[in-house]
């Protein structure tokens, strides 16, 4: 980072090839829309690089990133709402105004496992799919500390700096999001039993 800071191109062209997959893993986790999460995090990247002066060395670079990354898809999630505020209001009342989330473009909807024979692969597929959507169940604030955590590896010290909270705050909201998983995942669990 600090070679990109001095505009050397071949920097950022080392820090997308390192981070590339973790960073867009964690906006499509996000966003929910493969496209989309491939738009953001090219813009990701743009940020970095236009805002490389703006980082600071005391920092640690994957904190910085992911925030920058976070506040994107916080963009992206406000864009949204006005287009759709404003595609409501233009549509007449037969209209529901409803979409899916785009969650057949999931990553997870794509998994594969060559070593495993198709029924192991559909229950896979099938316990990931539960997963995600007892995580979407989630408040916000919980879901991005669980996927920063579970899917991304980070510490509760590395998001704390992320999210701009306390690392005690973090550990209650993960605290809370575990007690919520169990609990939407629980009849589940004692059908499994």
């Amino acid at each position: 980072m600090l070679l990109c800071q001095k505009g050397r191109q071949e920097a950022l062209d080392i820090l997308y090839q390192r981070h590339y997959k973790p960073v867009f893993l964690f906006i499509l986790r996000i966003i929910q829309d493969r496209d989309l999460a491939e738009d953001l995090i090219q813009e990701t990247f743009i940020r970095i690089y236009n805002n490389r002066d703006s980082w600071q060395p005391r920092s640690k670079f994957t904190s910085w990133m992911y925030r920058i990354a976070r506040n994107i898809c916080i963009d992206e999630k406000r864009r949204y709402w006005n287009r759709r505020v404003q595609m409501d209001s233009q549509i007449t009342p037969r209209g529901n105004g409803h979409g899916n989330a785009g969650y057949e473009n999931s990553i997870l909807d794509r998994v594969e496992d060559t070593s495993a024979d198709a029924h192991t692969q559909f229950v896979k597929k099938l316990d990931e799919e539960i997963i995600k959507k007892a995580i979407n169940q989630l408040s916000p604030e919980q879901r991005e500390v669980i996927i920063l955590n579970k899917y991304q590896g980070l510490s509760y010290m590395e998001i704390s700096e992320i999210l701009g909270a306390t690392p005690e705050s973090i550990k209650q909201r993960a605290y809370r999001a575990h007690l919520k998983l169990r609990q939407i995942l629980k009849p589940l669990l004692e059908d499994y039993a």
